[in-house]
Order: structure tokens, then sequence, then C-alpha cells
């Protein structure tokens, strides 16, 4: 299985809960794509909204760095889980 183009897009004016909704749900996703064996790739649009595509013309803020290269929940949250995986690995 290949995984391209992945993004979570949010609703217009999104709040700082939605944000770190994304967050999970990225984290969660990386997760699940290095413990199944049948993922071969996974590539998200972009990295940073600055350049997302946006359909019918919103913007729904949908990668890991907001529009001025910052970190959003979502970056941060995905390294966390990656650190915890590559911990736990390590232990076993």
């Amino acid at each position: 299985m290949h995984i391209t183009e992945f993004d979570i897009h949010l609703p217009p004016n999104p709040t700082a809960a939605d944000f770190e909704l994304q967050g999970k749900g990225y984290a969660e996703i990386v997760q699940r794509v290095l413990e199944s064996p049948a993922v071969k790739t996974f590539k998200t649009w972009g990295f940073t909204d600055r350049y997302s595509w946006k359909a019918d013309g919103q913007d729904g803020h949908p990668l890991w760095l907001d529009e001025n290269l910052q970190p959003k929940p979502a970056y941060r949250q995905t390294i966390e889980r990656l650190r915890a995986l590559a911990n736990r690995a390590h232990t076993n």
C-alpha cells in the first residue's frame, strides 16, 4: 500500500482544539503506518500550509507547519509519537 498526498484539513476558522485534534490524527496515522508491513510509502501533500492546495479556495490548514513555517501541534505530536516509538523499540 502506498499512501500519498496525505493531509488532514480543518474547518474554516479552526480553534486550538481543532489543531490539537489534527495533531492526534497525524500522530496516530504515522504510528499505524510504521506498524503496518503493508504500507510501503507515506507522503504528505507537502509540509507547510503556506503552499498547500486550497480546495474551493479555502485554506484547510492541512499540514505540519503553518504559513510562517512554524510547527503546529500536528508536527509536535508526531515527533513525540516517533520518539516514543523509537524508545519502545530501543528497550525491546
